[in-house]
Order: C-alpha cells, then sequence, then structure tokens
C-alpha cells in the first residue's frame, strides 16, 4: 500500500490530486508441493502426457482460503476445444462440456488415493 501510496504522489507532484482506494482480498493461491507432487502422479496415471505444468501466474482465487487452513493444491482441468479457446472472463468463451468427466473422473481419483494425502 505504501508503495502505490509513493507512486501516485510523484505522479501527482506537479499539482494533480488522487485518491487511493486500495482493498485487499484472498492471499496468494499457494499448491503444497507434496500434495501436488500426489495429484500430478493420480492425472498422470489417467492421462500421461497430456498433463502439464503451468509457470505461476497472477490471479485471484478464493481457493486461497482453503489452502491456508490445509495443505492443498489447485488444478485446472483444460475446457477448450476447436473455436472454445478463448480465456475465462472473455466474450466468446466456450465450454467443451466433456471436460466435466475428466474433471469428475480427477475427483474421483483423487478421493480414492485420499489415504495418500494424511501426514503419519
Amino acid at each position: 500500500m505504501a508503495a502505490s501510496q509513493r507512486r501516485c504522489r510523484a505522479r501527482c507532484a506537479a499539482g494533480a490530486r488522487y485518491t487511493l482506494n486500495y482493498q485487499t482480498g484472498y492471499s496468494v493461491t499457494w499448491n503444497d508441493p507434496e500434495k501436488t507432487a500426489i495429484v500430478r502422479e493420480i492425472a498422470r496415471a489417467r492421462h500421461g502426457d497430456r498433463v502439464v505444468s503451468l509457470p505461476a501466474m497472477l490471479g485471484g482465487e478464493d481457493f486461497s482460503a482453503f489452502a491456508r487452513c490445509a495443505p492443498a493444491t489447485y488444478i485446472f482441468i483444460g475446457s477448450g476445444s476447436n473455436g472454445n479457446d478463448y480465456p475465462h472472463h472473455h466474450p466468446k468463451f466456450g465450454l467443451d462440456e466433456n471436460s466435466f468427466t475428466i474433471a469428475l473422473q480427477m475427483m474421483i481419483d483423487v478421493a480414492k488415493n485420499s489415504a495418500r494425502f494424511r501426514k503419519n
């Protein structure tokens, strides 16, 4: 917050005014490395080389509130297909509903492996 105020003041040094209204939201969504490795292994067992790792990205997600309570991992299930390759929140976004089956099966596979997520 202090850095944002300094930037605003510096840009307004010639006499302009500003009002800074900054609201904090959810914290960063961080994947627990141990849980992520388990989920990646489960996904690769079913989907092989179609499982990819994405670089870190900016963006808020309310899942971070859950991950503060228990070690967790957040995954993306691709839902694009020919003509539906626009990102979420884009006016042309389309959803391939076949991805629902993939997501459901992934949740089932993770649940079947729940014992692997418990600490000894």
